[in-house]
């Protein structure tokens, strides 16, 4: 039998990936960033290590028929040969959006994760990658370009 293809709308929408100053998600359901959209950072060659304050802020949209779900996040650090570094994984968690009450099909859902990132020991100038991974699916991968200085 051929499996159907998705329903646009059907499938977790990645609504957000960035890397930011600061990042923080509330119960509200509102994501706080400040200095967003970073692509690079110069990193001490003495230290080897990302630095402070420095977070990831994603947000997910689930889609109707996956609420109430559980769906396991993942969120990787790669280096330039795609081989983990630091801790591996960063983030591994069970997440599941529940339907409020009054909410219906097409309403937006979604999640919002902050990870702090900072201090972490990076490999060597160059990208560095990191994974987002939704119920065994790689949603991105958001590259960044460290600089080392000595």
């Amino acid at each position: 039998m051929d499996e159907q293809p998705a329903i646009p709308g059907e499938e977790p929408e990645l609504r957000m990936f960035v890397i930011a100053d600061h990042a923080a998600s509330a119960p509200d359901g509102k994501l706080y960033l400040n200095g967003a959209g970073i692509d690079q950072v110069v990193v001490l060659e003495s230290a080897r290590r990302l630095p402070t304050p420095l977070y990831l802020a994603i947000r997910i949209r689930v889609p109707w028929n996956m609420t109430s779900e559980s769906l396991r996040l993942r969120v990787r650090a790669l280096d330039a040969d795609r081989r983990p570094f630091g801790p591996d994984p960063l983030v591994d968690g069970q997440m599941e959006v529940g339907r409020a009450p009054g909410a219906r099909p097409g309403d937006e859902m979604a999640f919002n994760v902050a990870v702090q990132i900072s201090g972490m020991p990076v490999p060597d100038s160059g990208p560095i990658h990191f994974h987002l991974e939704l119920a065994n699916q790689v949603l991105a991968v958001l590259p960044l370009k460290i600089n080392m200085r000595t």
